[in-house]
C-alpha cells in the first residue's frame, strides 16, 4: 500500500479529536515526515512547531492538511485503532465515546447508519456513571461494536505504536 500522508493526517485528526492520541504524538508524526521528505509541506512544519498549542489548534491544522480526504473513509481506521486501544485499557471508553459524539456534532454531513451509535454512546456512558446502566456492559457493547473495524488498522499500526 502506498502511503497517503493526507489520509493519515485525517486519521490523526480524528484520533486527536477523540483523545486516542496526544498533541505530542502528532508532532512526532510530523517530525518523522519532515525528515523523510525532500520538500515537506509547510503544514507539516507548522505541526512540528505546535507543542505548546492546545489540541483544537492542532486539529485545525490537520484538517487543513487533510482537506481533500473524506472523513467517513477515515472513520473505520479510527474505530479499529480505538478497538486496539480499548483492548488494552477499557477505562478510556467513555472518553472515546465522547470524542465520537464530537465527530457527529462537528460534521455537517448526514451520518451513515452504521455510525448511529455515535449519537447515543456518550449518553449511555453518562447514564452508566449515575447507575442507570451497567458501566461494564456499556464498555463491552462498545468494544463489541469496534471489533468489526479492527481489520482496517493493519496498514496504519504506525499511527498508534509510535513508529511513524
Amino acid at each position: 500500500m502506498t502511503r497517503n500522508i493526507r489520509f493519515e493526517a485525517e486519521v490523526l485528526r480524528l484520533e486527536l479529536l477523540t483523545e486516542c492520541i496526544s498533541v505530542k504524538d502528532v508532532i512526532h508524526w510530523a517530525d518523522r515526515l519532515i525528515l523523510q521528505e525532500e520538500k515537506p509541506d509547510y503544514l507539516l512544519l507548522d505541526l512540528s512547531l505546535m507543542s505548546s498549542f492546545n489540541r483544537y489548534d492542532v486539529i485545525g491544522v490537520l484538517k487543513k492538511f487533510a482537506s481533500d480526504v473524506d472523513t467517513f473513509e477515515a472513520i473505520p481506521v479510527l474505530l479499529g485503532i480505538m478497538c486496539k486501544k480499548l483492548s488494552q485499557d477499557m477505562e478510556r471508553a467513555p472518553k472515546f465515546a465522547r470524542g465520537l459524539y464530537e465527530i457527529v456534532a462537528s460534521n455537517i454531513s448526514v451520518l451513515p447508519d452504521e455510525y448511529l451509535l455515535f449519537h447515543t454512546l456518550d449518553d449511555d456512558f453518562h447514564l452508566a456513571s449515575i447507575g442507570v446502566y451497567s458501566g461494564e456492559e456499556v464498555k463491552r457493547e462498545f468494544l463489541r461494536f469496534l471489533k468489526s473495524y479492527e481489520k482496517y488498522v493493519a496498514d496504519f499500526e504506525h499511527l498508534f505504536t509510535g513508529e511513524n
